[in-house]
């Protein structure tokens, strides 16, 4: 289509245009959850960024050293494995082999609602409010 040929001024077009974006960029943020992911850095040493990140329940008694620490959330009904994957990322970004994982998760509490179609009251279970705490490490032997 010919600019000269719409029936809008160019100010308009411009003001259209910024209100798509702006809504666009609105209804991303409400798709995706919103998390909250605060890391210390521990170690002054850089490394190059790994593959895989192995996921532990205790610190292992190999050698290793900490790289940094993690204390994430996110908003009831987010999974906690999605909660993971982003540190497990994270992690790798640092060089990290491994991040020692602590689940700090709760549950909201179950709610009542009435439902209008049937007459009844409904419980609904609550849902998981995920919340880790981890450690990232990097191995510094070859041997386990």
């Amino acid at each position: 289509m010919n600019p000269s040929a719409s029936p809008f001024p160019p100010l308009v077009r411009r003001a259209l245009l910024g209100a798509g974006l702006a809504l666009a960029a609105a209804l991303a943020a409400c798709a995706a959850p919103q998390q909250n992911l605060r890391m210390r850095i521990v170690s002054t040493e850089h490394y190059a960024p790994t593959q895989l990140v192995q996921v532990l329940q205790a610190m292992p008694a190999r050698a290793h050293v900490v790289l940094a620490e993690y204390d994430a959330s996110a908003p009831a009904g987010t999974s906690s494995a999605q909660l993971l994957a982003q540190l497990q990322a994270s992690a790798a970004r640092l060089g990290a082999d491994a991040l020692v994982v602590h689940d700090l998760s709760t549950r909201s509490a179950a709610t009542l609602q009435f439902n209008p179609s049937g007459g009844q009251f409904e419980q609904s279970a609550g849902e998981e409010i995920p919340h880790l705490r981890a450690t990232a490490i990097r191995y510094t032997t070859n041997q386990p």
